[in-house]
C-alpha cells in the first residue's frame, strides 16, 4: 500500500512541483485513450500501459491515497494516482518552492490565488491543445465564464472547478439564516417573519413576553444576509449601479441596513453580549433557552443544535428565518458564481496527455456520478428527481469532492444535495425553506471570477476587516451615525477602496459578456 506523502518530505526527496486532481474526461463512449468502444474506461487489454500519475493537493485531514473515492476512481478511469498533500500551514510557499524545484508533478490543484501566481510566473502547461485532442468532456461542463477564469495571453492553462448551482433552478440555494427555537414560536403564538416589520414585531413580542434575550449571535459574522435582503443586499460584495459595479459599503442601503441594526440593539431586541460574543456563548444561549433566535445557523447545523435543545425542551425543535423581503416583497438572494478551484498541468509533468486524458474522464458524466456520489441503490437513491443518501454505505465517499473531475455547477450542486438530506430533519428543513423560492429573488454574482485581481488580492483582506469592525461601531453607536458612517466612506476608499472598485469595473467591462443572468 502507498504511503501518504507530504510536501516537507518531498521537499527532501525531490524537487516537485504540483497541482491536484481535477475534473476532466472523454466522451462517455472513449477510453482512456481516446479510442471509441463500449467497454469500460479501464477494462481494454489492448489500451496503452498508463503511467502512475502524480498529483499535488492542499492539505487534507486523512490519507487521500487509502481513501474509498480514489479506489473507485481507478476502477472507473484504469489510471493509478499517487496523491501529495501540501502543508496546512504556508501552503502556498511550499508550492512556490516545489514550483522553483522543477519536480514531477502531473496535477495540482490550486485556489485562486495560486492558480493566478502560478499561470503569470510561468509554471504551468498550456492546455489548449491537449483540450482539443482529448478534453472532449470537460469543454462541455465549463462555463464561458469559467474559461475566461483560466486564460491568460489567449492560452488556456487550468480547468475550473465551478460553483453556485445552476443559473435556471434556484432550488437549494437557501440554506438558512437565522435559526428559530419552535417553542417559543409555539408559546408565544408567533409565525416567522417575513418582511423588516414583521421581523421587528417578533422580536419585540419575545422580549416583552418571554422576557428573554429574542436575538443573538456575534458580530464577527459581520453583514448579515437575512437583514440585508430587505434592503436589496444580498451575500455578495458588489451590485450593478448604472452599469458600473459599486461596493456594497458605498451603497445608500448599506446605510439604512446600519440604521435598522442599531434600532435592533439600542431597543434590547439584540443581545447585549452581541459584539463581544464568541461561537460557544451565543450557541449555549440558544439551546439553553435564553434566547429565542440565533444568527448565523443553517440546516446543516440541526445535528449539532437540535440534540442541546431538546434537553431544555424535549418538545422543541428548530425552524429558520432565511432572506427577509423588501420594499417590493421579495428577497434579495445572491448566487455567488466562482471558480471554487482549479486543476492545472506543470510544465515540468512527464506524462501531460495522460494527465489531460485522466482529468476528461472524470468530467464524463457517469464517471462523475459514480465516483462522487458512489452506485445508486447502494450508496443513493433517487426520489422525485431528487438525491438522496442511503447510509451508512454513503459515509465512505464523504471525501469524494476532492478527487472527482469537473462538472457543471448545477449538475454538481443538485448531487451535492444528497449530503444536504443525510438526517431527516435537515432534509425536512432543507425541503421547507426552498420550497417557495422564485427565480426573481436571485441575483448571479460573478465578482468572485476577479479574486485574482492584484488589486483585489492587495485591498480585500484588509478592507473586509475594515468593514467588520466598523459594523460593531455601528451597531452600537449613540450619537451621530451618519457621521460615523461617513468618516469609515471615506477611510475605506482611502485605503484602497478607490483602486480595487476602478480594477474590478475595467474586468467586468471585459468580462460581462460571457456572464448569464
Amino acid at each position: 500500500m502507498r504511503k501518504m506523502k507530504t510536501l516537507a518530505s518531498a521537499l527532501l526527496a525531490t524537487a516537485l512541483i504540483g497541482s491536484l486532481l481535477a475534473g476532466c474526461g472523454s466522451d462517455s463512449n472513449n477510453n482512456a485513450d481516446g479510442n471509441t468502444g463500449t467497454a469500460s474506461p479501464g477494462a481494454s487489454a489492448t489500451a496503452e500501459p498508463k503511467p502512475v500519475l502524480k498529483v499535488l493537493m492542499p492539505y487534507q485531514t486523512f490519507d487521500p491515497n487509502t481513501d474509498p473515492a480514489v479506489k473507485r476512481i481507478k476502477e472507473q478511469t484504469g489510471y493509478e494516482v499517487e496523491y501529495y498533500l501540501l502543508p496546512k500551514d504556508n501552503a502556498t510557499e511550499k508550492l512556490m518552492l516545489e514550483m522553483a524545484s522543477g519536480g514531477d508533478y502531473d496535477i495540482v490543484r490550486l485556489s485562486t490565488v495560486q492558480f493566478a501566481q502560478l499561470a503569470g510566473n510561468g509554471s504551468l502547461l498550456a492546455l489548449d491543445d491537449l483540450l482539443a485532442k482529448d478534453g472532449a468532456n470537460i469543454k462541455k461542463q465549463v462555463s464561458d465564464m469559467g474559461w475566461k477564469s483560466v486564460t491568460t495571453g489567449g492560452k488556456v492553462y487550468g480547468i475550473p472547478y465551478e460553483g453556485g448551482g445552476d443559473i435556471n433552478n434556484p432550488y437549494g440555494l437557501l440554506q438558512g439564516g437565522m435559526g428559530v427555537r419552535t417553542d417559543i414560536l409555539s408559546e408565544l403564538g408567533l409565525q416567522l417573519p417575513k418582511d423588516l416589520d414583521s421581523f421587528y414585531s417578533f422580536l419585540k413580542k419575545i422580549k416583552d413576553e418571554k422576557k428573554i434575550v429574542p436575538l443573538t449571535g456575534k458580530t464577527s459574522d459581520g453583514f448579515n444576509a437575512v437583514i440585508g435582503s430587505a434592503f436589496g443586499l444580498g451575500s455578495a460584495m458588489w451590485y450593478e449601479v448604472n452599469g458600473q459595479l459599486v461596493n456594497r459599503v458605498m451603497l445608500p442601503q448599506f446605510k439604512e441596513y446600519l440604521a435598522y441594526v442599531n434600532k435592533l440593539y439600542s431597543e434590547g431586541l439584540m443581545d447585549k453580549d452581541y459584539p463581544i460574543n464568541k461561537s460557544e456563548n451565543a450557541k449555549q444561549k440558544f439551546t439553553s433557552g435564553r434566547a429565542a433566535v440565533m444568527m448565523p445557523a443553517q440546516f446543516y447545523d440541526i445535528p449539532d443544535l437540535l440534540p442541546a435543545v431538546v434537553q431544555s425542551n424535549p418538545k422543541a425543535e428548530l425552524d429558520f428565518i432565511t432572506a427577509l423581503s423588501g420594499a417590493n416583497g421579495k428577497p434579495y438572494v445572491s448566487q455567488l458564481k466562482q471558480s471554487q478551484t482549479y486543476e492545472a498541468i506543470p510544465k515540468t509533468s512527464k506524462n501531460a496527455e495522460h494527465a489531460l486524458k485522466f482529468m476528461n474522464l472524470r468530467a464524463d458524466p457517469e464517471i462523475f456520478l459514480s465516483t462522487y456520489l458512489g452506485e445508486q441503490g447502494v450508496h443513493f437513491e433517487i426520489k422525485d428527481d431528487k438525491y438522496y443518501p442511503i447510509l451508512p454505505a454513503f459515509d465512505e465517499l464523504a471525501n469524494a469532492k476532492q478527487f472527482t473531475g469537473t462538472v457543471s455547477a448545477g449538475t454538481e450542486f443538485k448531487m451535492w444535495q444528497a449530503r444536504a438530506r443525510k438526517t431527516p430533519e435537515m432534509a425536512a428543513a432543507y425541503e421547507k425553506m426552498n420550497s417557495l423560492i422564485k427565480k426573481d429573488w436571485v441575483h448571479p454574482d460573478y465578482t468572485n471570477y476577479a479574486s485574482n485581481l492584484p488589486e483585489i488580492q492587495k485591498y480585500r483582506l484588509s478592507l473586509s476587516k475594515m468593514e467588520s469592525d466598523f459594523l460593531v461601531k455601528a451597531m452600537v453607536e449613540t450619537k451621530d451615525l451618519n457621521k460615523l458612517y461617513s468618516d469609515f466612506a471615506a477611510e475605506w476608499e482611502k485605503q484602497g477602496g478607490t483602486e480595487m472598485t476602478k480594477a474590478i469595473n475595467v474586468w467586468y467591462a471585459e468580462n460581462k459578456s460571457a456572464m448569464q443572468f
